[in-house]
C-alpha cells in the first residue's frame, strides 16, 4: 500500500512538472510570434472626432490613408508600388457625399543604386505643386526642397548607428535666417530625445518614454527606413512618424510644455489593442490596431 501511494505521489509530482513545461513553453511561444498590422486608427476626440485611418498590407507596406469625420466623406490616398516594393506613387482623392474629385499626387524617381532621388508633387490641376531633390551619400543625404520662392529650403541628413537618423541640418530659409540643428537620441531601439536648436535658441526638447511590449508600426518605418526618413511630401500623410521610430510604444513624450500620456490596452500576444492619449490629464487622443490573423 505504501509503495503504491509513492509511486502515485511520483507520478503526481511528473504530471505537474509537464504542465508547467507545457506553460513556460506556451508563453515562449506567444513570445516568439510576431503580428502584421492592418489597420492604425487615430480619433482625435479634440477634433469633433476626426478619424485617421492608416492602412497596410502584409509586407508593412503602407497601402491607404483615410481622413474622416463621418467614415463617409474625407481625404483619402492610396500608395502604390512596383514589383520589387519601390514606392510609384500616391495618389490622393476628396470624398464628397459620395463623389471622389482628385486631388494632390506624387511621383517618385530613383537613382542608379535604388535610392529616391527626386519626388515630385503635383495640385489636382495637374500642375507642379513641390518638389524633393536627395543627393545620397554613405552617412547621409542632401535636399533641396522646393515649394515656390518662400518654401524653398535645403538640408542634410545624416545617419549613424545602425542607418539611423541622428542629426538633421536645416539651412537659413525665408522663414528662419539662422541655421537649424535637430539631433535624435536612441537607447536601445527606442527614440528617446529630439533636441532642435536655431541661432542659440532652443526650438523643440522632447523625451520620449516607453513600454516593454512591441511596436507594430515600427517595422513599417524600418522596412524603408530612408525613405519615410526622406520623403515629407509625399507619404507624410500615409504614415504617422513619431509614433513609428521606436521598436517600444510611446508611453508619455512632453510636447511644446504639456504632457502627453498614451495608455495602452494588449491583447494575449503583448501587442496594443488600444490607447487613450492625454495631455495634461485631459482626452486628446484614441488609438485603436487590427492585425492580421497568423
Amino acid at each position: 500500500m505504501r509503495y503504491f501511494l509513492l509511486l502515485s505521489l511520483i507520478f503526481s509530482m511528473l504530471s505537474c512538472s509537464n504542465n508547467d513545461n507545457d506553460i513556460v513553453q506556451d508563453e515562449q511561444q506567444d513570445q516568439n510570434v510576431e503580428l502584421k498590422i492592418k489597420k492604425f486608427t487615430i480619433t482625435a476626440v479634440h477634433a469633433n472626432n476626426l478619424r485617421n485611418e492608416y492602412y497596410f498590407d502584409e509586407d508593412a507596406k503602407p497601402i491607404q490613408y483615410f481622413s474622416t469625420l463621418n467614415g463617409i466623406d474625407g481625404v483619402k490616398m492610396d500608395v502604390s508600388y512596383n514589383d520589387s516594393g519601390q514606392l510609384l506613387g500616391v495618389v490622393g482623392v476628396l470624398i464628397s457625399e459620395g463623389q471622389t474629385a482628385p486631388w494632390q499626387h506624387t511621383e517618385y524617381g530613383y537613382n542608379s543604386s535604388n535610392e529616391i532621388e527626386q519626388i515630385n508633387r503635383f495640385d489636382e490641376y495637374g500642375s507642379d505643386f513641390g518638389s524633393l531633390t536627395a543627393t545620397h551619400f554613405q552617412d547621409s543625404i542632401q535636399v533641396q526642397r522646393e515649394f515656390g520662392d518662400d518654401g524653398d529650403t535645403s538640408f542634410t541628413l545624416i545617419f549613424g548607428v545602425n542607418n539611423m537618423l541622428t542629426q538633421e541640418n536645416l539651412e537659413p530659409h525665408a522663414w528662419n535666417p539662422n541655421p537649424t540643428v535637430t539631433k535624435y537620441t536612441y537607447s536601445d531601439g527606442n527614440l528617446i530625445n529630439i533636441f532642435s536648436e536655431s541661432g542659440g535658441i532652443t526650438r523643440l526638447d522632447t523625451n520620449f518614454e516607453h513600454d516593454d511590449k512591441k511596436n507594430p508600426l515600427y517595422p513599417v518605418l524600418m522596412r524603408d527606413y530612408k525613405s519615410f526618413i526622406l520623403d515629407d511630401i509625399g507619404l507624410y500623410l500615409a504614415l504617422n512618424r513619431t509614433y513609428s521610430y521606436s521598436k517600444n510604444n510611446i508611453i508619455s513624450y512632453n510636447e511644446l510644455g504639456s504632457l502627453r500620456v498614451i495608455t495602452y490596452q494588449y491583447n494575449d500576444l503583448g501587442y496594443p489593442i488600444s490607447a487613450e492619449v492625454t495631455i495634461d490629464g485631459q482626452l486628446y487622443e484614441l488609438f485603436s490596431y487590427e492585425y492580421y490573423q497568423e
